[in-house]
């Protein structure tokens, strides 16, 4: 364990989709971790990858929000939706851009 190490979290998934009666059904599976800092409200990298193993395959840095805020919850705003191509046609996928109070 690392120095001053809040917490081990998530820092890349894998996106493992399955297409069933019910429609797309979507399970993340961590691949890796790291010791992140979460005190203060801040934007920390999560990296996903979609389609894995397939030509379809894609990793996208998504983005997280850690930490805490005075008097409120740590809010997020979001990027424009980056397209990506899947076996069912195209998909959009939405990113964390920053982290505030």
């Amino acid at each position: 364990i690392k120095e001053n190490c809040d917490k081990c979290l998530p820092i890349h998934n894998v996106v493992n989709s399955l297409f069933t009666v019910n429609g797309l059904q979507e399970h993340r599976q961590i691949k890796a971790c790291d010791c992140l800092t979460i005190r203060k409200c801040h934007r920390e990298r999560l990296e996903e990858t979609y389609y894995p193993g397939t030509s379809f395959e894609t990793i996208i840095d998504v983005g997280q929000c850690l930490g805490t805020c005075d008097n409120t919850i740590c809010k997020r705003t979001l990027t424009p939706p980056i397209k990506i191509k899947t076996p069912m046609g195209s998909r959009l996928i939405y990113v964390i851009d920053k982290c505030y109070c």
